[in-house]
């Protein structure tokens, strides 16, 4: 996950060079996923992403997944 981390890193740095952001849009599984630091793939995700990656959260799924949005 660190490698798709640094992926969308180098993603958002290019298209910010037109203005532009790159976002991830979530499913049901993001929340159910656990790091080996207790946290949630989504929370780890955006945890070390640069600001430029948008969360794109979808609410339906993420209440589907039983979590507080």
């Amino acid at each position: 996950i660190k490698t798709l981390c640094d992926y969308y890193n180098t993603a958002a740095e290019s298209a910010g060079k037109y203005g532009c952001f790159v976002g991830l849009h979530n499913h049901q599984w993001e929340h159910f996923v656990k790091m080996t630091d207790g946290t949630s793939f989504w929370d780890y995700f955006f945890s070390n992403t640069d600001p430029r990656v948008k969360m794109e959260q979808d609410v339906g799924w993420t209440t589907c997944a039983g979590v507080d949005p």
